[in-house]
């Protein structure tokens, strides 16, 4: 016997390729804020110094994974720990190509 699976016996493309790389770990990053900083101060940042952000709690912000934009979220406090929470995820990043396996 072939020791190719028969197209019946073959789970949906969709499923498998899922199955394949849910487990995958991958850098989620939620920017709060961009800009510059001169080397010096750079230099004298401590553990406690405080950086302030653009944005204050209640604005949405844009979540990634990797570099690719995966959704939104909004700015909140927990606990007195700046948070987020995930408001909207994108069907299909617009960054990705289509491809087929």
């Amino acid at each position: 016997m072939s020791n190719l699976a028969r197209v019946t016996d073959v789970a949906p493309v969709e499923q498998w390729k899922l199955d394949e790389i849910q487990e995958v770990p991958l850098v989620l990053k939620a920017s709060l804020a961009r800009g510059t900083i001169s080397l010096r101060k750079l230099l004298d940042l401590k553990v406690g110094d405080v950086v302030p952000v653009q944005k204050a709690v209640g604005e949405n912000i844009d979540v990634y994974a990797g570099d690719v934009i995966i959704g939104s979220a909004e700015v909140l406090v927990m606990g007195g720990v700046m948070a987020i929470q995930i408001t909207n995820l994108c069907e299909k990043p617009a960054d990705l190509p289509e491809q087929d396996i």
